[in-house]
C-alpha cells in the first residue's frame, strides 16, 4: 500500500507545480511531508504496528478533500485580479512594529527566565533543558504571562518580510535570541520548528522575479543572516533533543539498525519516533474512535473562558496515550479532528481550511498585503506539520493568527495598489 500512495503523491506534488507554478505550494508543503513520514513509518525502524486498510482510506481520503479545497479556493482570485503589484515604502513603520512585538514577548521570556533561576538556579539554566520541560509540563515552573510569548512568531514573519523587501539589520537578531534562549531553558522543542519554518516560508513569498534596487538592498546580507539563522535553531534543536535523550536505552521493538543508530546518535530514536508515531496513534484510535465535541480545537478558548473568566467548563489538556506497541499521545490533524468533529464535519473544516490557505496563498504572491502572508506562512505550518497535531488546539496558531492580523491590518494601511 506504501507504494500506491508514494505514486498517488509524486502525481499529487507534479499537478501542484502546474497549477501554483511553484515549487512550495500548498499542495507540495503537505504532499510532501505525508509521504516522508508513512514511507519512515513503514521502514520500521521501531517495530509499530502495520497500518490497517482503514486507515490508509482515512488518510488518501482526507487528503484528497485538502487538495479540492486547495484548488477550489484559488479559484476565488479572479484571474483578471492576478496581475496587481503592490508599490510603497515602509521601512520605518515596519521596524518598529518588529521592535513592539519583541517587547512585548520579552515580558513573558523575562519572566521565565526568573522562574527557571529561581527552580535550578543560574548555572543549572543551560543543564537542565529536561528537568526545566518536566517542571513546565507538571506547573512546577509557571511560564510568562499567558499568550504574550506568542507574539515572537508575528516578529519572526515580519522579521522575514523586512529582510526580503529590505535587507538585514543587526535588531533583527534580538527575537530569535529570545526565542531560542527561552526554548532552550524550557527544553521545548517546538520553538526551533515553528519559527525557521515562519521564517523561510515567508522569504519565499516575497520572492521577486526582478529584483527593486533600493539604499537598504544587500543580497550578501540576507544569505548570511538566513544561513546563521537556521544554524542557530537547528543546532538548539538537537542540542535539546540530545539532552532529553540521555540515559535512552532500545528497547524489545527496536530495529538492529536503529540500535546502530543510537550507539552513533542516542537522539535517533527520539526524532525517529517524534516524526512517525503519530500515524502509529492514528492506526490505534480508528480501531476505536473517541468523540468530545470541539475540546481540541477550542481548547485555547476554554482555557480563556475557565481562568480568566471563572467559567467551570471540564476540559482535560492531556491527550490520551495509545501503544503500538511503544507508546505516543500525538495522532495527526486527522485523529484531532475526527475526535472533535466525527468524519463529515471533520471533511468539510479540511475542504474550508485548503480553500482559506491556497487563496491566502495565491493572494499573498499576487499583491503581498501582510495579512495574506501572514495567514498563508502560518497555515502552511499547520499542513506542514498536520502530520503530527491538530496545530489550531495550540495557544501559537490563534495568537498569530488574530494579533497578527491586527499588526498587519495597520501596516497594510497604506498600501497602493498598481496594476
Amino acid at each position: 500500500m506504501i507504494y500506491l500512495y508514494i505514486f498517488i503523491n509524486i502525481i499529487y506534488i507534479l499537478f501542484s507545480f502546474q497549477f501554483f507554478g511553484f515549487i512550495i505550494n500548498p499542495i507540495s508543503v503537505y504532499s510532501f511531508i505525508w509521504v516522508i513520514v508513512t514511507t519512515l513509518y513503514n521502514a520500521k525502524l521501531i517495530y509499530y504496528y502495520d497500518l490497517t486498510m482503514f486507515t490508509w482510506l482515512i488518510i488518501i481520503i482526507f487528503q484528497s478533500v485538502y487538495i479540492i479545497g486547495c484548488i477550489l479556493g484559488s479559484g476565488l482570485i479572479k484571474k483578471n485580479n492576478r496581475n496587481f503589484k503592490i508599490s510603497y515604502t515602509d521601512e520605518k513603520k515596519l521596524r518598529v512594529t518588529i521592535i513592539i512585538l519583541t517587547l512585548i514577548a520579552s515580558i513573558s521570556f523575562l519572566e521565565s527566565i526568573y522562574s527557571a533561576i529561581n527552580y535550578v538556579g543560574f548555572l543549572g539554566l543551560f543543564s537542565s533543558s529536561s528537568l526545566l520541560y518536566r517542571a513546565t509540563k507538571s506547573g512546577e515552573i509557571t511560564g510568562g504571562t499567558a499568550y504574550l510569548g506568542e507574539f515572537i512568531y508575528i516578529a519572526l514573519i515580519f522579521s522575514a518580510i523586512y529582510i526580503k523587501k529590505y535587507t538585514f539589520r543587526w535588531f533583527l537578531y534580538i527575537p530569535i535570541i529570545i526565542l531560542a534562549l527561552g526554548s532552550l531553558i524550557s527544553g521545548g522543542r517546538t520553538a526551533f520548528i515553528i519559527a525557521p519554518f515562519l521564517m523561510i516560508f515567508t522569504m519565499l513569498l516575497w520572492s521577486k522575479k526582478k529584483r527593486e534596487k533600493n539604499m537598504f538592498d544587500s543580497q550578501k546580507n540576507k544569505k548570511f543572516f538566513l544561513i546563521i539563522g537556521i544554524l542557530i535553531f537547528v543546532i538548539l534543536f538537537f542540542s535539546v533533543t540530545f539532552n532529553r535523550s540521555q540515559g535512552l536505552t532500545p528497547n524489545q521493538y527496536t530495529s538492529d539498525f536503529m540500535i546502530k543508530l543510537m550507539n552513533i546518535s542516542p537522539a535517533s530514536y527520539k526524532i525517529y519516533h517524534y516524526l512517525v508515531s503519530p500515524i502509529g496513534v492514528l492506526n490505534e484510535f480508528l480501531k476505536n474512535p473517541e468523540f468530545d465535541f470541539g475540546r481540541g480545537t477550542f481548547r485555547p478558548l476554554i482555557s480563556i473562558l475557565n481562568k480568566k473568566l471563572g467559567f467551570n467548563i471540564k476540559f482535560d489538556n492531556r491527550q490520551k496515550f495509545y501503544y503500538f506497541p511503544v507508546s505516543s499521545n500525538v495522532g495527526t490533524y486527522i485523529r484531532g479532528l475526527l475526535k472533535d468533529f466525527k468524519i463529515l464535519l471533520s471533511l468539510v473544516i479540511t475542504l474550508l481550511y485548503g480553500g482559506i490557505f491556497s487563496y491566502n496563498y495565491i493572494k499573498s504572491k499576487v499583491t503581498k498585503r501582510y495579512i495574506n502572508i501572514l495567514w498563508s506562512s502560518t497555515l502552511a505550518y499547520v499542513a506542514f506539520m498536520s502530520f503530527f497535531v491538530w496545530w489550531f488546539r495550540r495557544n501559537e496558531i490563534w495568537v498569530i493568527l488574530i494579533f497578527g492580523s491586527i499588526f498587519s491590518i495597520i501596516l497594510d494601511q497604506k498600501i497602493k495598489i498598481k496594476k
